[in-house]
């Protein structure tokens, strides 16, 4: 629906699921939330938050043990020198095991053969320790694990509050306290973008108190791609709260 007759006159939609609306203020808004790319882009982000959980759950298990420094080396050269520990532990079922592995400068000079340290390695994989906690370079793969899911925490909480929250008190305010005021036309235009036919209204209406308000609104409508867009001075209507708080029908 682009027109509509109310109050003895036929006024101009920008959004046809207004329609109910304004035949019946007891009927629905109808205003869609997290609408076009939001939609999208909502669903895509908890894709990759459902995967990243599944593959939390689902990676195998690691295990953490101690172990004692038995040997130190240096190897290369000395224009690129590799520092190699190497440690003996016993994993989880008793086994023991001895492990070589490149550790940093710093730690290796920190370390002494005797020294007790901790390893980290997977279920089934207990004779491939590698050095863990603060003397594996690990670490800052665990800081970007954190990092990742504390981004993809607050990518979330940041949608649920600005695109579903606050759009939905901002509906039901004006569901409650909104009224219907007439409003004309100034200007009107299309904007085509892919798969998208956007129809940018620029009106003024006067409000309760005779302040007059210029605004713009702007909603997908490929239905009027191929008809005529209405004229400057085309009356509309605007659902009304306050200055700050209206939404053009």
């Amino acid at each position: 629906m682009t027109h509509i007759t109310a109050q003895g006159e036929t006024f101009f939609l920008i959004g046809q699921h207004h329609a109910d609306f304004i035949q019946d203020p007891s009927a629905s808004l109808h205003e869609p939330i997290l609408a076009g790319w939001r939609r999208w882009m909502f669903g895509l982000v908890v894709i990759i938050a459902l995967i990243t959980v599944l593959a939390t759950i689902t990676a195998p298990t690691t295990y953490e043990v101690n172990a004692t420094i038995i040997d130190k080396a240096v190897e290369g050269n000395e224009f690129s020198p590799i520092y190699r520990l190497t440690y003996r532990y016993d994993d989880h079922r008793g086994d023991r095991h001895e492990v070589s592995d490149i550790a940093n400068e710093s730690f290796y000079e920190e370390l002494t053969i005797g020294s007790v340290v901790t390893v980290r390695y997977l279920h089934g994989q207990s004779q491939r320790a590698k050095l863990s906690g603060r003397y594996s370079d690990d670490i800052y793969a665990l800081n970007s694990d954190f990092l990742w899911f504390l981004a993809l925490a607050l990518v979330i909480l940041w949608m649920l509050i600005f695109w579903l929250i606050i759009p939905q008190r901002v509906n039901s305010r004006l569901y409650r306290e909104g009224t219907l005021l007439k409003g004309v036309i100034t200007n009107i235009y299309p904007m085509r973008l892919f798969r998208r036919y956007d129809v940018h209204v620029e009106f003024t209406f006067a409000t309760l108190k005779e302040t007059v308000i210029e605004a713009k609104a702007v909603n997908n409508r490929r239905d009027l791609e191929h008809t005529p867009l209405p004229k400057p001075n085309t009356p509309v209507l605007i659902l009304y709260v306050n200055d700050h708080l209206y939404r053009l029908m």
